[in-house]
């Protein structure tokens, strides 16, 4: 799969070593944040974590199916 960022990348140069940060939303460059962004839509990473957004919305009907099968 895939995860696309959107994100302002004036800063970066071709071959710097970068480290992306997801979860908060960074790039940094020698640990020092040179971009900023958000994930859009908020449940991007769920989709990647499940290998895609239609294996996301199945797991989560079956998931909802047995839940209320078992009475929670």
């Amino acid at each position: 799969g895939a995860l696309p960022i959107v994100a302002d990348v004036k800063d970066l140069k071709e071959g710097d070593l970068i480290k992306i940060y997801p979860y908060k939303g960074e790039i940094t460059l020698n640990d020092k944040v040179v971009s900023s962004f958000k994930l859009e839509p908020e449940t991007l990473l769920d989709e990647v974590r499940a290998s895609g957004r239609i294996p996301l919305i199945i797991g989560r009907g079956l998931t909802n199916k047995a839940r209320k099968f078992l009475g929670l």
